[in-house]
């Protein structure tokens, strides 16, 4: 009885350890006899390292081997190895493991040899392990009873291809790992090769298959209960995969809650890799401070481990923030020490980090304006860090061998890639050279990168990766002192989502059920289910009146998460989503001049804290200028809201007339700032494409004044006023006929004050539409009514989240209709106006691109977006409305000069 519930324990402790403790314990408490013991004491000593208590593993294991005989004794010689290696004991660990790759059992000697390849792999030998893990499985195979440790060797042969950057090949590898580990039900290797499948992929830049990935071992590894060893590393991964998407935020919190799993259990390595995913996210959360300390305590750990090469890689990121946050000129001492450390790393085939570092000293150089000395860094380091011009010809990681599998352009990650031809455009600026061939090729793998993610809050993490590229170009332009130079150079990086096709989210149950969950959490608490009028049928779900504000809070913010992760998984792959409707940037200011017509383009750009004006106008001029400081320009838009929000706070008419007057005297402060010299004509039409932290000002107020008269639009870039869908009709949009006889829809949200009035008066304006009033105004219907409609007036309640702008939302009868729901249709309407709160306001998420309820129609294809950039209130925003209406119907064929005749009077 003892022998079969040891024997089962130790086939389970790897795949069900709880369950394998509770087996051994029986078999130990019946009196076993020695072979039962072992097997027992062995299966403890696998389950507790399986659930991260290494200390009680590795007493398990010592008293395991005193029982046993060989080959078991030497079998549980290799599990004990493990747990030393984890409890920083690595000599005894590869001293044990060498002893046995002499064994006479192939056996034991195939897996002795896996386990010195992973010790080998940590120590910084990446080829040499690579060679220990290839050798040991055809010692595997000619044993049909070896087919879990086969699985398990196949595993770390995967791990060990992502170490090298071998992505393509980890990915053949990991798969065939997770079908053999499926087939020997080992739970945790099913849990861990997931984990590892989603690494690879998010470095070769498959995010959404990345994350799918992740969630599947996140699945895993809650199923076995693990509280230590598996959620540390993939709370790692999680950080890495939310970092390389550009969700920095996300990646702290991931990295964070790594640090704090990693710390209960008793595993140094995972603590040490915890801390040190944790620091590089802090770095490119911009917390340099916080990030080298925390790579300064990973160094410390790894090197208790061992673990010389990972030590290598935190100190290399403890120099990195260093540098970061200089504010200072760079000592030479410190340059000298980073080009000595990049290149240990790099003579070990870790060339990502290396180069990264390298990037950003020759950066600082450049800024400092120490011409020579990046020259000459540039010069001795990047010929052999780097692709240069998108070549397909093998770099050499060490100088005596070239690995073309792992070297070729086509296998790099796309960070490896982006970094190369950052290091290309560098090479190009520190030797005073033209940097068209690396910034176009760079635009081009962003492009092929961001279409294959589709989804926009991933699309603007890619954009975030190469700023740099975009720091480059500005200050070659702005050196070249040419208008049309700068607005090409700003253009080949501003808002990048909304050139590039969209891609649509196909239908999904859950998504469906997750949106229907959280509008469930809007409704009041105090009402039964809510039926539509027209059909009588129930559109929510009754609430339980006791449910706490907490408890719902908590409940939300959940649904939210689950939401974001399933948005970003169901994003199509490139393949399905790329066509033949990417732009180009050729001949943006030709294109310019064609469509601004008669008014005139301004586009303002920052440079290292300073703005800068652009002009173009239709006969063909161009101007640059100076326009002061984007930190004044931002405190006085911060000021302008500030007066926006005090005029829609109260009814008393002097408060009222204070406020405006702040409001006025900001305005005409950022016109001075912006225009320079008074050199703004407010009676010429005019195009504005300020940076996104500027977009939600009442720029009308800021061109012309009160009653200026003066027509401004706004658009996110130029490129963007130039696509085919805003100028199909006319080079200076006019809308296509009139809007009694264009499709229209009118909805109006349920909670208005002046509901019934505003439904009749906006149904008037726009007879011949699809109405949708009250409890009527469902998302289900909204969508079908955007999916028909060429033009829609939408009155509700409207959110603006500056936390999370995807969550932005407009309140419907169901509850809130968010972004997530905007990017899924297929089609929206010519144009769309908002009578919203809030619905005008932006977020920048990097890279110049925008995100918020306005930016989001015009994403999915809208020509022009009416909306509000501050709460509104019910009745003048219907007044103003109508005034609107009245000139569009009156014959002015453009909206934004309606709004102003409207706003006007």
């Amino acid at each position: 009885m003892s022998i079969a519930r040891a024997r089962e324990a130790s086939t389970l402790a790897k795949s069900k350890p709880r369950q394998a403790l509770a087996l051994a314990d029986e078999a130990l408490s019946n009196d076993p006899g020695h072979e039962a013991s072992s097997l027992a004491l062995w299966a403890r000593g696998q389950a507790w390292h399986e659930l991260g208590d290494n200390g009680q593993a590795e007493k398990a294991l010592l008293d395991a081997i005193g029982h046993a005989t060989d080959p078991l004794r030497s079998r549980i010689g290799v599990t004990l190895s493990v747990v030393e290696s984890s409890l920083g004991r690595t000599v005894d660990a590869e001293a044990r493991l060498a002893a046995l790759a002499d064994h006479h059992d192939g056996v034991i000697r195939g897996l002795a040899m896996s386990q010195l390849g992973l010790l080998k792999l940590y120590r910084g030998d990446g080829h040499s392990a690579l060679l220990d893990l290839e050798q040991s499985l055809p010692l595997l195979e000619n044993d049909p009873g070896e087919l879990p440790a086969m699985a398990r060797v196949r595993g770390n042969l995967g791990y060990c291809r992502i170490m090298l950057g071998q992505y393509e090949k980890a990915v053949e590898d990991l798969t065939t790992c997770l079908d053999e580990a499926i087939a020997t039900n080992q739970d945790t290797v099913v849990a861990s090769s997931f984990q590892n499948l989603g690494y690879a992929r998010s470095r070769l830049g498959d995010l959404p298959a990345a994350l799918a990935d992740l969630e599947q071992a996140r699945v895993w590894f809650q199923e076995l209960g693990d509280p230590s060893r598996g959620l540390t590393g993939l709370f790692d991964d999680l950080a890495e995969t939310y970092r390389l998407a550009g969700l920095t935020r996300d990646a702290v919190r991931y990295a964070r809650l790594s640090t704090w799993v990693a710390r209960r259990g008793d595993n140094l390595e995972r603590l040490a890799e915890a801390e040190y995913r944790r620091a590089v996210c802090l770095l490119d959360f911009g917390q340099s401070t916080a990030a080298a300390t925390a790579a300064t305590q990973a160094a410390n750990l790894f090197s208790r481990t061992g673990r010389s090469l990972w030590q290598q890689r935190a100190e290399l990121v403890a120099l990195e923030a260093s540098t970061a946050s200089a504010t200072t000129e760079l000592d030479d001492d410190m340059v000298e020490q980073v080009l000595a450390t990049a290149q240990n790393l790099l003579s070990h085939g870790h060339s990502h980090e290396a180069r990264a570092l390298v990037n950003r000293v020759v950066q600082q150089l450049l800024d400092a304006g120490r011409q020579n000395r990046a020259d000459e860094i540039a010069s001795a380091q990047f010929p052999a860090m780097s692709v240069t011009e998108r070549s397909a010809t093998a770099m050499s990681m060490r100088e005596e061998t070239v690995r073309e599998e792992t070297m070729r352009e086509e296998t790099m990650s796309v960070p490896d890639r982006l970094e190369a031809s950052y290091s290309a455009a560098l090479t190009a600026a520190a030797k005073g050279t033209s940097l068209a061939s690396a910034l176009s090729g760079a635009r081009s793998l962003v492009e092929e990168h961001a279409v294959a993610l589709g989804d926009q809050e991933l699309r603007s993490g890619t954009v975030r990766l190469t700023e740099r590229f975009r720091s480059l170009a500005v200050g070659e332009a702005l050196n070249n002192g040419q208008a049309g130079a700068l607005l090409e150079a700003e253009e080949m990086w501003r808002a990048i989502s909304l050139d590039l096709p969209k891609v649509v989210v196909p239908d999904d149950e859950e998504t469906a059920h997750l949106l229907i969950e959280l509008r469930k959490m809007t409704l009041p608490t105090n009402e039964a289910t809510t039926a539509d009028p027209a059909s009588g049928s129930a559109i929510g779900p009754a609430l339980d009146p006791d449910d706490t504000q907490s408890n719902r809070a908590a409940a939300r913010a959940d649904l939210e998460e689950r939401l974001r992760r399933r948005s970003m998984m169901l994003r199509r792959s490139r393949g399905d989503a790329l066509t033949d409707d990417v732009p180009t940037l050729a001949g943006v200011v030709e294109h310019l001049t064609a469509a601004v017509g008669p008014a005139v383009f301004v586009e303002w750009l920052e440079d290292r804290g300073q703005l800068v004006g652009v002009e173009v106008t239709g006969r063909g001029a161009q101007r640059l200028w100076p326009a002061g400081s984007m930190a004044t320009a931002i405190r006085l838009t911060q000021y302008a809201h500030r007066s926006i929000a005090r005029i829609n706070a109260t009814d008393d008419q002097a408060e009222i007339g204070a406020a405006f007057a702040d409001l006025m005297a900001d305005c005409a402060a950022l016109r001075t700032q912006l225009w320079p010299n008074n050199s703004v004509d407010p009676e010429r039409p005019m195009i504005l494409s300020p940076p996104p932290m500027l977009m939600s000002l009442p720029w009308r107020l800021i061109v012309g004044g009160v009653g200026g008269g003066a027509d401004v639009r706004l658009t996110p870039s130029a490129s963007s006023w130039c696509s085919p869908s805003q100028t199909a009709a006319s080079p200076w949009r006019p809308l296509t006929g009139s809007v009694a006889n264009t499709p229209t829809a009118v909805v109006v949200g349920p909670g208005l004050l002046a509901e019934a009035a505003d439904a009749a008066m906006f149904t008037a304006a726009l007879p011949a539409s699809t109405v949708l009033v009250g409890m009527a105004a469902t998302a289900d219907a909204f969508k079908k009514a955007l999916s028909a409609s060429e033009w829609i007036h939408v009155s509700c309640h409207g959110w603006f989240r500056p936390d999370n702008p995807r969550f932005s939302s407009l309140d419907l009868a169901d509850g809130p209709f968010t972004l997530f729901e905007v990017d899924a249709l297929a089609h929206v309407p010519d144009v769309v106006v908002l009578a919203a709160c809030d619905s005008g306001k932006v977020a920048p998420v990097g890279g110049g691109e925008l995100m918020g309820t306005a930016p989001a129609f015009l994403a999915a294809g809208a020509s022009i977006v009416v909306a509000p950039i501050s709460p509104v209130r019910d009745v003048e925003t219907c007044e103003v409305m109508a005034f609107f209406y009245q000139a569009v119907d009156e014959g002015p064929a453009l909206a934004a000069k309606a709004m102003d005749r409207a706003v006007a009077d």
